[in-house]
């Protein structure tokens, strides 16, 4: 518990945020709600007065090779690496070869810091990371971070790339902003292989445009990967409903106990378009 007197620093972005969430779930699942992300306000507060942690730099490891992701704390919760990140490539490090992964075309939604495509790039995917135009600025220090080659880089993440996934190199990456409530007409050119979205999966309220995309995206060759932290009983309806027009089969399950911020019960799904 904090110490009496603590000062907060909670920006508004989590703020608002959180108030959508708990909108969102029954008052029984409150309380799980609470436990799974209580971390996050500790962060934001400082015996010190109004000092806060800004960011810190995070070391995460893939198939031997080492990524050195930067994060921001006191910013957007996209600027953040979840612990569902490392379950999820922990997971494809025991379920898949690393040559599994070379060459594939790879669409990552929700990319955030960018820390699970940027893992698979290191193996020599093409992915394109999509997010928030503003959180694909932090994103974009994250693959400047970690010397990967970032096409038609001109500096504005805002900017909707013109190849396609296929033109990209081996290990090079492209920044799209997506808003799954207003999707490009573009979306559906990039013919991806492998979707993957990590930790996407927590607010209600979004997942009717979730699936949209995922449809828009997904062809008879497309397989989605997405890993989920189990925090409200709600957000299990959106693979139930969602098996309606994919084949849903699951990966794997894990638990992470010292992970404060997180509920700790992780599931790794695959995804199939029906025929």
């Amino acid at each position: 518990s904090l110490p009496l007197g603590s000062t907060f620093c909670v920006n508004t972005a989590f703020l608002d945020f959180a108030m959508h969430y708990f909108r969102q779930l029954r008052l029984a699942n409150a309380r799980r709600w609470i436990r799974a992300h209580g971390r996050v306000f500790r962060w934001y507060s400082s015996e010190q007065g109004m000092g806060c942690e800004s960011s810190l730099q995070r070391e995460v490891n893939f198939h031997g090779h080492s990524l050195q992701i930067l994060e921001k704390k006191a910013d957007e919760i996209g600027t953040r690496v979840w612990p569902i990140a490392p379950f999820m490539l922990k997971s494809f490090e025991k379920l898949l070869p690393a040559d599994y992964w070379r060459g594939k075309r790879v669409l990552e939604l929700g990319c955030g810091t960018g820390v699970v495509g940027l893992a698979l790039a290191k193996l020599g995917s093409k992915v394109l990371l999509t997010d928030l135009p503003h959180i694909l600025e932090h994103t974009r220090e994250n693959v400047v971070l970690n010397d990967i080659l970032l096409t038609d880089d001109n500096g504005d993440s805002g900017r909707t790339p013109d190849l396609p996934t296929r033109d990209l190199q081996d290990g090079q990456v492209a920044l799209m902003p997506l808003d799954w409530d207003a999707p490009p007409a573009t979306l559906g050119r990039f013919e991806c292989e492998v979707v993957v979205g990590c930790d996407v999966v927590y607010c209600h309220a979004n997942l009717a445009s979730l699936r949209n995309v995922l449809l828009r995206v997904s062809g008879p060759q497309t397989t989605v990967f997405l890993a989920y932290d189990a925090r409200g009983d709600d957000d299990w309806s959106f693979f139930r409903d969602i098996q309606r027009s994919f084949a849903v089969k699951l990966l794997g399950q894990g638990s992470e106990s010292a992970a404060e911020e997180s509920s700790g019960e992780f599931v790794l799904y695959q995804l199939q378009l029906r025929q």
